[in-house]
């Protein structure tokens, strides 16, 4: 599993992390990657989530990331938690 506290960032290098990051994972047993958590030493601190205007067009733009910037291609992904709603803190 793997933390992060913010969403992928628009720049080439936070994609760039994003891949790698997704890769490794591909790479390995697999696992997930959750927003939205804090962390300190591998170990969760806190959920304070962030605002997401529009779930859907996150989706689509993490989906376009890894459809162009990974090969091989996976064979599949699932965003969970995300579609209709904001990421907001628990």
């Amino acid at each position: 599993m793997d933390l992060k506290q913010a969403p992928v960032g628009g720049k080439d290098d936070d994609k760039r992390e994003f891949l790698a990051d997704v890769s490794a994972l591909a790479n390995t047993a697999g696992g997930d990657i959750v927003f939205g958590i804090t962390e300190a030493q591998g170990e969760a601190t806190g959920a304070p989530g962030f605002e997401l205007p529009d779930p859907d067009a996150e989706v689509l733009r993490l989906e376009s990331i890894l459809r162009t910037g990974l090969e091989p291609r996976l064979p599949g992904w699932n965003c969970g938690g995300c579609r209709g709603r904001t990421a907001r803190g628990s």
